[in-house]
């Protein structure tokens, strides 16, 4: 009789305890001071933000073109601050996208929120593990829209396939990068652009393309952060400035 006089007390204690279970396997990992430190604006780059986005614009640099970044899964977006800040100083206005949960899988179509606010330069879309599987499907589905996805650590799967779609492609991997699936990497070779472009970083490791310390199931990197951030940003902004002339 106790007991089924307060079953609705376990019942909320069950519900209690699933919830931090949830939270518990939800936490992000948390943008490094490093990363925080470029949200502030410069005089290069001008940093606004909302509730959507982050927003990176040259300053006195002639825009060039604007890219939009999906970040991975169970990252905080303030994590790409410095990449972010380094392509808007080589003309690139770059948005980095806030993701319900930090999960990308449940904003695929966030992009489109920021093409409403553009003008008519060429736009690129792409993002780190997670982030870019995701960016792949809504540039697959919106394919007038961009001139090219970038992925780094990460690659599109059959939802997100480039192959037939007038876009280019490319893609950054890091050799002490123990986190990204190989062999799913190799299998989507299918499904990235025809004209497909491979970087790869020399000891740079998964949780070096964004800033927030080191990833679990990680291999610790034998370069900086900064300095894989740098190899990255000059590739991604050559290339782009390649698909734009």
């Amino acid at each position: 009789m106790r007991l089924r006089k307060h079953w609705w007390k376990i019942l909320i204690t069950t519900i209690l305890i699933l919830i931090a279970i949830l939270f518990w396997f939800l936490r992000p990992y948390t943008a490094s001071e490093e990363a925080l430190s470029f949200l502030q604006s410069s005089e290069q780059v001008d940093v606004e933000m909302n509730s959507t986005w982050i927003e990176f614009s040259p300053r006195d640099t002639e825009l060039e073109a604007n890219v939009i970044m999906y970040p991975g899964g169970l990252l905080e977006h303030e994590s790409y601050a410095p990449l972010a800040h380094s392509l808007a100083e080589e003309g690139f206005r770059t948005f980095v996208i806030k993701m319900p949960l930090n999960l990308a899988v449940l904003g695929g179509n966030k992009a489109q929120d920021v093409i409403k606010e553009l003008g008519d330069e060429p736009v690129f879309i792409g993002g780190h593990s997670l982030g870019g599987v995701m960016a792949s499907r809504f540039a697959a589905e919106n394919e007038e829209l961009f001139n090219g996805v970038f992925f780094l650590a990460s690659y599109p799967d059959e939802k997100g396939s480039l192959w037939n779609k007038q876009v280019a492609s490319i893609s950054f991997l890091a050799t002490n990068d123990s986190v990204l699936n190989r062999d799913r990497y190799d299998e989507a070779g299918a499904y990235f652009a025809s004209d497909h472009l491979e970087i790869i970083i020399e000891g740079g490791n998964h949780a070096q393309f964004g800033s927030y310390g080191a990833q679990k199931g990680d291999t610790p990197a034998s370069i900086s952060t900064e300095e894989q951030l740098t190899q990255v940003s000059d590739a991604l902004s050559e290339w782009i400035t390649v698909q734009i002339k």
